[in-house]
Order: C-alpha cells, then sequence, then structure tokens
C-alpha cells in the first residue's frame, strides 16, 4: 500500500498545495543554514543527510536528484549554506550535491542502460559537434594525471578538474528531457524557489528593521556575509540594501510571468501577488542593473506583440508592471514599518 491510497487526504493536500509546501521547504533549508552557522557542529550532519538523500533521490528517480541541484543553484546563491572541511579544503554543499548525483545519475544510466540512449540524444542534438565530447573529456582527463604526476598543489588540481565535472550535468539532463512530468516539475521547483528567494528577502528586512526586539540582525548579517547568501548594505539606521545572487534567476522568473499573466489576462490572481512580491524583493537589491533589466525585459515582451499588432496586449503589461511594482511598494512598506512588534533601528557594527 502506498501512500496514495493511505492517506488520501494528506496526499490531495500535499498536491494541491505543492508549491507552498516546496517554498516552505526552501525556507526551512534556508534556516537550517543561519542554524548551522551558528552552531558549526550542525554542518557535518547536515551535509552527511544531503549526501544521503540526493544519492537515494537519484538512484530511484534521476529526475528527483536533478531537481535537487537546479532548487540548490536557484536558492542557495553561491552554493556556500553549507561547507565542511575535508583534507583540509572546505566543500560546499554544492560540490557535494553535484559529485553524488553525478556519480549516482551515472549509476542510474548504467543501471537503466541508458548509456546508449544518451549518447544517441547527444548526436541527434549535436550533430557532428558531439565527436568533441570524447576529445574534451580526454584533454580533461590528461590534464588531470599530468597534474598528478607534476606533483600540482591539489587545491588547485580540485579547482581546475571541478569546473570539468559540472558539464557532466547536461549529460544526465538529455537522460530526462523526455520525461512526462518533467515540464510540470521543472515549473515547479523554479516557482517555489523564486518564492523562497523573495520570502527570503522580505524576511531579512522584517528582522532587521525590528532588530529592537529580535536582536539578530548581527548574527543575520554575519551569516549572510560568511555563507556569500547576501550583500546587506547598510543605508541608514533603519533601512538596508538586500541583495542576493539568486536574484538574478528571480529577475528571469519576474520577465516569464509578466507574460504569463498579460497573456491569460490573471490581472487579480495568485500570479499577480507573486509578481508584486518578487517585484519587491528584486526593488529591494537596490541594483540598478536589475531595474535596467526589468524595463528591457517590459520593453523586448512589448516588442513580441508589436508583429501581430496587439497593442492592448502592450498597454496590459505596461499597466500590470506598473501595478506590480506599486504593489511592492506597498509590500516593503507594510513589512518595514509592520507595526508587531514595534520597529526598531539595528546596527552591524563590529560585524
Amino acid at each position: 500500500m502506498n501512500i496514495h491510497s493511505r492517506f488520501p487526504t494528506v496526499w490531495k493536500l500535499v498536491t494541491k498545495y505543492s508549491d507552498a509546501a516546496l517554498a516552505a521547504v526552501f525556507l526551512c533549508a534556508l534556516a537550517l543554514s543561519w542554524l548551522a552557522w551558528l552552531y558549526p557542529a550542525l554542518e557535518l550532519w547536515v551535509m552527511v543527510v544531503v549526501f544521503i538523500v540526493a544519492f537515494f533521490a537519484t538512484m530511484t528517480n534521476l529526475h528527483w536528484g536533478l531537481l535537487l541541484v537546479l532548487a540548490e543553484i536557484l536558492v542557495g546563491s553561491l552554493g556556500h549554506g553549507f561547507v565542511i572541511t575535508v583534507w583540509g579544503r572546505d566543500l560546499p554543499v554544492r560540490i557535494l550535491l553535484f559529485a553524488t548525483v553525478t556519480a549516482s545519475g551515472a549509476l542510474w544510466a548504467a543501471r537503466h542502460k541508458s548509456v546508449v540512449q544518451a549518447k544517441a540524444l547527444l548526436i541527434g542534438a549535436l550533430g557532428r559537434e558531439f565527436l568533441w565530447v570524447p576529445v574534451w573529456a580526454s584533454v580533461a582527463v590528461y590534464g588531470v594525471i599530468r597534474g598528478v604526476a607534476l606533483k600540482q598543489d591539489p587545491h588547485r588540481l580540485f579547482d581546475d578538474a571541478n569546473q570539468w565535472l559540472f558539464l557532466l550535468i547536461p549529460v544526465l539532463m538529455v537522460l530526462v528531457i523526455r520525461h512526462p512530468h518533467i515540464k510540470q516539475s521543472l515549473s515547479r521547483v523554479v516557482r517555489s524557489s523564486m518564492v523562497a528567494v523573495s520570502l527570503l528577502t522580505l524576511i531579512i528586512l522584517y528582522i532587521f528593521t525590528h532588530d529592537g526586539v529580535f536582536q539578530i540582525s548581527l548574527a543575520v548579517y554575519r551569516w549572510a556575509r560568511d555563507t556569500r547568501m547576501s550583500e546587506i548594505t547598510l543605508l541608514s539606521v533603519s533601512f538596508a540594501r538586500l541583495f542576493l545572487q539568486s536574484q538574478l534567476f528571480l529577475l528571469i522568473a519576474w520577465v516569464a510571468l509578466l507574460q504569463q499573466i498579460t497573456q491569460h489576462r490573471n490581472y487579480f490572481s495568485k500570479d499577480f501577488v507573486l509578481l508584486s512580491v518578487f517585484t519587491s524583493a528584486l526593488v529591494m537589491s537596490l541594483s540598478r542593473s536589475f531595474w535596467v533589466a526589468m524595463i528591457v525585459g517590459v520593453g523586448m515582451l512589448m516588442l513580441y506583440y508589436v508583429p501581430s499588432k496587439q497593442y492592448r496586449s502592450i498597454g496590459r503589461g505596461i499597466g500590470v508592471g506598473i501595478g506590480a511594482t506599486l504593489a511592492a511598494g506597498a509590500i516593503i512598506l507594510l513589512v518595514a514599518y509592520f507595526p508587531i512588534p514595534h520597529p526598531g533601528a539595528f546596527s552591524v557594527s563590529g560585524a
């Protein structure tokens, strides 16, 4: 008996609110990263759990493992949410995930006799360029062997070889590209990840603007700095710039969601609420590059409608973008000046 039949009501709730559940899981992972930074003894245990989950998820279904890698890239900024030291070398969670999913993915492919299928798909996608893949692989292997023979610094050797290992992920991706549910799964992971990134931005803003009560802004600041999760710049005694590297993906999701709302005319739907939340995080980044990219994205989206003379769609797109920006401003003010508990100034002196 599986979970579907044993707990039908619970399964229906999980299916119905899966996006929210995934976003909550991602936020819990970020909170655990902060706790592990506070209590370093947790790091090793978390990394062991990540290894076990990634290995068995990939061996069970390859596309689950690849979705784990994607989620960490989207949410984890530079991939240092969890770090342990192995042989005097820092091992971030991103490298652990990549290595685990790549190795277990290769075992999965061998077990399912999918190596030939992968080769056929790669040849179909790359044509004659596929012939360069063995050449690149041979050069990479030769470089590692030569580096070991010349007794190069192991740390530098690892840094060089590590970049080549990442190229194995696309090889595994071609095995799941035709999975019947891959498009839905990708959409769900991307949307939930971007919700988590946006909410993290607003949560940090809330903590900092209410530090008179929480008294943890300094710890959050140091965690964000040491894990490279975010760049927090103090602008005044009660406001800061909150820039996350993951907001780059949020920018892409923002343009895609704007197009979806404009196309389907979902002006007062949960998609518009999401767009407003995404916008608030992008505004809080105070990145002029992001803001310009948002304007360019809207412009390119409008140009998409020009050939078919969908001028009303152009007007709707501009209107939705302006509306989301105004709503984002309201969200930022609501979070920063929320009266419970009473807002207070914060400081990162000593950081």
